[in-house]
């Protein structure tokens, strides 16, 4: 049997020294896919370790700072490494699943929905996933809430509890503030049906979200968005790297961004076909620019860029590779 693998998402564990990559496995008989979770670090002398799989589609990752794994299907199941109570469904017969004890002691299946979950995000106290329909379950403890939001999510953004964004199709946006979740109003740019791709997180406390579509939001839940002037690009990913930001867009590749407040400058730093994810992510001295791309050839990987500086210093590129066991 033949598979096509392709890398889903790329998450960073909260501890910031390993990365979390999904791979989905498609068949080309006509089965059912499967998924694998695999870590890696930052080495490139070093290639990935397979931690997890399931015959589902895993469709979000993740690692709080004490290393509770967590992960999330088309099936409404939610994996981990933590016991929960309350589970509202019984786990699906058929479904199937194995792990690597030398980096995960136990792993338990429960199922909170009939629908794919679609994101998650957890921290050591809190774990927060969202289903296709927009409900939001908040797991604390032994305490399950539900939130029921207007929107089909996408990705979840941002590093606490308390100031936590959720942005779907449509370019829907929702604000968590520790108590409660409010819908944000972005600028009316004429179209409904463009989606937010990725977002950073500035030193004043600003957001900057970039959308498939070319337009660029800024501002917080607090004050509102305002829509930047920007070059209209297919953006898939924004990124911040030692006091710089980057930028992905489809079928051109991967460009540096300077006067990021005001009028976009760009600078290519990488050309690449269809980059699908920009990801900055490792401790500070020990980072890496992190880029998924559709057209894997041979074994998947992420593209691993370096994107040099402006006193001699060259950018340079490696694969992360995925050691297919």
């Amino acid at each position: 049997m033949i598979y096509n693998h392709e890398i889903s998402r790329l998450r960073e564990t909260k501890n910031r020294d390993t990365v979390l990559a999904i791979m989905v496995s498609v068949p080309d008989n006509g089965s059912m896919p499967t998924s694998d979770v695999y870590l890696g670090i930052f080495d490139e002398s070093k290639d990935s370790g397979f931690c997890f799989w399931v015959n589902s589609t895993i469709l979000d990752a993740a690692m709080t700072q004490s290393n509770q794994f967590w992960c999330v299907d088309n099936e409404g199941h939610v994996f981990t490494t933590s016991t929960l109570v309350n589970a509202p469904l019984a786990v699906l017969e058929d479904v199937s699943f194995g792990y690597k004890k030398e980096y995960l002691s136990k792993v338990n299946a429960y199922r909170f929905s009939e629908l794919p979950i679609n994101t998650l995000w957890c921290s050591d106290l809190v774990t927060i996933f969202a289903d296709e329909s927009g409900t939001v379950c908040h797991i604390e403890g032994d305490k399950v809430t539900l939130h029921s939001l207007d929107l089909i999510p996408l990705s979840f953004f941002g590093n606490t509890y308390n100031d936590l964004y959720l942005y779907g199709r449509k370019t829907k946006l929702w604000h968590f503030n520790g108590i409660q979740w409010t819908e944000i109003a972005l600028p009316d740019v004429g179209l409904d049906h463009l989606a937010i791709s990725g977002g950073i997180v500035l030193s004043d406390g600003d957001v900057i979200f970039v959308t498939s579509y070319g337009f660029v939001f800024k501002g917080n839940a607090k004050k509102g968005f305002s829509l930047l002037s920007t070059p209209k690009k297919t953006y898939s990913g924004i990124c911040q790297y030692e006091g710089r930001y980057f930028v992905s867009a489809k079928d051109e590749g991967l460009f540096e961004v300077t006067n990021i407040d005001n009028q976009w400058q760009f600078h290519l730093i990488s050309p690449a076909r269809l980059p699908l994810s920009l990801h900055t992510m490792g401790k500070e001295g020990n980072q890496a620019l992190f880029m998924a791309s559709a057209l894997n050839i041979g074994k998947p990987h992420f593209v691993v860029v370096d994107p040099g500086n402006n006193i001699g210093e060259k950018e340079r590129a490696y694969s992360w590779e995925i050691n297919i066991e």
